[in-house]
């Protein structure tokens, strides 16, 4: 007897470094469940950890849905840059994958395929870090920005936090500006003294992902008017809005720009600055919040590898998004 298309299991994985959220779903479309594990950024926990948490995140989903094996797995990992090849892909899978079961891609790439449905298309991304994507019409990949928190990250949320930073010190060591960031610097972290924020930051062990925390701090005196604080936020929010426009000569019409990342999705005035910026660099261009997720976009590339994708299937996962 063969697998009837609505028994077989599909899991979709966006794989963070702070977290990992996956869902199942059948051929038909239907979600069977979702959950959230420990981060499998395997450039930051190590390949070993990585798998052991992915694995574990899987177990907890496959007992929500009630089932006891899948059939595919698409995992959009924040480790990559576009597809993993063999020899990633089997090293990750080690000896509690099955390679042949697992396909791998960069969680930037499966939230460009969830917001273009595989057609051509333009992304960026401001999390705590930062990334710009488009697919062109021959389906190449083009990348801007996301060379990681050593080098900058320009537009994400580590690099607003980091400027913010910069700014409080030049204003203690003499510098006429940043007063405001100064004080807010002070009183985010409860300091008794200036030097006291070397140790707040670096112990524990100074994650870009905890110092970006302090980047809701500097959008806030942005959005109140903090002239220092609204430079940063525009200077990071411009080179992203620029980097696009600078893609989008690669596409024949021009794009509606997804955004994804908690820099977006989190803050609707950050939203609105961006479509300003955007609309001042390219008049024609517009932008809006992706409509799935990484890990929904998973589940689309899977049914474009297979020739599933339809009107339906696509309706029923934004049901269960929305």
């Amino acid at each position: 007897m063969g697998v009837h298309m609505s028994d077989r299991v599909i899991i979709g994985a966006d794989g963070g470094g702070t977290q990992t959220v996956l869902v199942a779903v059948n051929e038909d479309g239907d979600v069977l469940a979702h959950c959230a594990g420990a981060g499998t950024n395997f450039n930051t926990i190590g390949m070993e950890k990585a798998r052991e948490n992915l694995v574990e995140a899987i177990e907890q989903l496959l007992a929500k849905a009630r089932t006891k094996g899948f059939h595919r797995l698409y995992i959009g990992m924040s480790a990559l840059d576009v597809q993993a090849d063999e020899h990633i892909k089997t090293a990750f899978c080690g000896d509690l994958l099955e390679p042949d079961k697992v396909e791998m891609w960069s969680d930037a790439y499966m939230a460009l395929t969830g917001h273009t449905l595989g057609q051509p298309g333009l992304i960026v991304i401001s999390g705590t870090g930062s990334l710009v994507m488009l697919r062109d019409i021959d389906g190449q990949i083009h990348l801007r920005a996301g060379w990681g928190y050593l080098l900058d990250d320009k537009g994400s949320s580590y690099y607003l936090a980091k400027k913010g930073f910069e700014a409080a010190v030049a204003h203690w060591e003499g510098d006429a500006h940043g007063e405001g960031l100064a004080q807010a610097v002070m009183d985010r972290y409860a300091l008794q003294s200036q030097r006291e924020l070397i140790t707040r930051l670096y112990w524990p062990a100074a994650e870009p992902s905890r110092l970006a925390q302090f980047a809701t701090t500097v959008i806030d005196l942005a959005r109140e008017g903090d002239a220092d604080a609204l430079h940063i936020v525009d200077e990071g929010l411009s080179y992203l809005a620029q980097q696009a426009v600078l893609l989008s000569a690669h596409l024949e019409q021009p794009p509606v720009v997804g955004l994804y990342g908690g820099l977006f999705q989190h803050n609707p005035w950050i939203l609105r600055r961006f479509e300003q910026l955007l609309g001042k660099r390219r008049g024609d261009m517009t932008s809006a919040l992706i409509s799935l997720p990484p890990e929904y976009g998973c589940i689309i590339q899977y049914y474009l590898d297979e020739g599933l994708l339809t009107p339906q299937r696509v309706s029923k996962l934004k049901e269960a998004v929305s």
